[in-house]
C-alpha cells in the first residue's frame, strides 16, 4: 500500500507504472493526459510482444491472437522481473509460465514448448564456445573409441540435455497433442562450429551419461557408473557407450574441459 505520505512524484510514478501494466484496470497519473499514457503503455506492450514473439515462434503461431495476447497483458501486469535486461525477458516469461499463470486455458504442452524455444535463443546468446576434438586422438577408428573413453570429457558449454513429457521438437500448426504420451521426450540441443543451434534425438541412457560425466574422472568410470545404475554388464554399456561417445565428440556436444576453461554454460531455467 503506498501510504498518504508518499511524495507526489513518487505517487505519479505508482499510478504511471500501474496504468503501464494494466491500463484495463488503472486510471492514469493525475494531470496526464489519457492520449499520451495510451503510446507510453502501448510503446511497452508492442516492445515486449514482439521479442516474446520471436523467441517463442512456435507457441505464438499455434495460439489465437486473443490468446496470445491476453497472456502477454497479463505477464506484463502480473510478473516482477529479477533482471533489468532485455534480453533476459523470454527467461523471465518462463518463470510466469511455470509459477504464476493460470494455465487452465493453455494447451497442456505450452511451458515445454517454450521452454524448448528458449533453448535455442539461449544457446545462441551464450558467449561461451563449443568444444574442440579431444586432443590425443588417432586416426584409427579403434584408437578414436578407445582415446575418447580414456580421456576426461565434460559437456560442452554450449549444450543442453533435455527432458520433456511432450514431444516439443514436432508440435507445429498441424500437430499439436492433446494428452501426454506415455514415454518422455530425450533430446540434446546443442551449438555447433558453425554457430548453428541444432537438435539431436536422444535417449534416457544418453543424457544420464552427459549429466555425470563432467564428474568422473574418464569417460571409462561414468559408463560404469551408468552400467551400475541400471543394473548391466559394464563391458557391453562401455562398448556401446563408446561409440555413442565418439559421434558426442565429433558433433562438439562433449569435449576436454580444458580445452576451454573459459566457458561457461548458459543460464538455463530449471
Amino acid at each position: 500500500m503506498r501510504g498518504r505520505n508518499l511524495p507526489g512524484y513518487r505517487a505519479t510514478q505508482f499510478d504511471f507504472a500501474a496504468y503501464i501494466r494494466r491500463p484495463d484496470r488503472n486510471p492514469p497519473p493525475a494531470g496526464v493526459p489519457l492520449r499520451r499514457m495510451g503510446v507510453y503503455a502501448n510503446l511497452v506492450y508492442q516492445n515486449i510482444e514482439n521479442f516474446l514473439a520471436g523467441t517463442f515462434r512456435v507457441a505464438r503461431r499455434i495460439l489465437s491472437d486473443a490468446h496470445w495476447e491476453a497472456m502477454v497483458r497479463d505477464f506484463i501486469h502480473r510478473h516482477v522481473s529479477s533482471s533489468p535486461y532485455f534480453r533476459q525477458i523470454p527467461e523471465e516469461f518462463l518463470a510466469y509460465l511455470e509459477t504464476e499463470r493460470d494455465a487452465s486455458g493453455d494447451p497442456p504442452f505450452l511451458l515445454e514448448l517454450c521452454h524448448f524455444e528458449w533453448v535455442a535463443f539461449a544457446l545462441n546468446l551464450s558467449d561461451a564456445e563449443p568444444f574442440g576434438m579431444p586432443s590425443g586422438e588417432s586416426s584409427e577408428e579403434g584408437a578414436e573409441a578407445a582415446s575418447v573413453l580414456d580421456l576426461p570429457l565434460a559437456l560442452s558449454p554450449v549444450a543442453m540435455p533435455l527432458r520433456y513429457r511432450f514431444p516439443v521438437h514436432r508440435i507445429g500448426s498441424d500437430f499439436q497433442p492433446a494428452t501426454r504420451p506415455e514415454e518422455a521426450t530425450w533430446l540434446i540441443g546443442y551449438r555447433d562450429e558453425t554457430e548453428r543451434v541444432r537438435i539431436m534425438s536422444s535417449n534416457e541412457v544418453t543424457v544420464r551419461l552427459l549429466q555425470i560425466l563432467g564428474d568422473a574422472p574418464s569417460a571409462r568410470h561414468a559408463l560404469k557408473q551408468v552400467a551400475a545404475e541400471l543394473g548391466r554388464d559394464s563391458e557391453r554399456i562401455i562398448e556401446f557407450g563408446a561409440d555413442i561417445l565418439q559421434r558426442l565428440t565429433t558433433l562438439g556436444i562433449v569435449g576436454s574441459p580444458g580445452e576451454n576453461p573459459a566457458a561457461s554454460p548458459p543460464n538455463l531455467p530449471a
